[in-house]
């Protein structure tokens, strides 16, 4: 499960773009991956563990939520 894992440092990029945000920036339920994007992100295999395995799904984010450009929950091709 390890390897279909994502690094803690999309965690901490996150939560390190949220702190700069304004106060009234409260409230708000994030998604690490689609947060980022909307930052500009676009590169997101930097976060994985292990490119080769294909992420695992996380039962928190539901269902409808369509991963945003840039994010493949497949293995990288090579």
């Amino acid at each position: 499960m390890m390897r279909r894992s994502r690094k803690p440092e999309i965690i901490a990029e996150a939560a390190c773009r949220i702190f700069k945000k304004p106060k009234n920036f409260t409230g708000n339920f994030l998604i690490d991956d689609t947060f980022l994007a909307g930052e500009g992100i676009s590169d997101f295999d930097q976060y994985r563990v292990d490119p080769s395995q294909p992420l695992q799904v996380d039962f928190f984010v539901p269902d409808s939520s369509s991963p945003p450009n840039g994010v493949t929950l497949g293995p990288k091709s090579r």
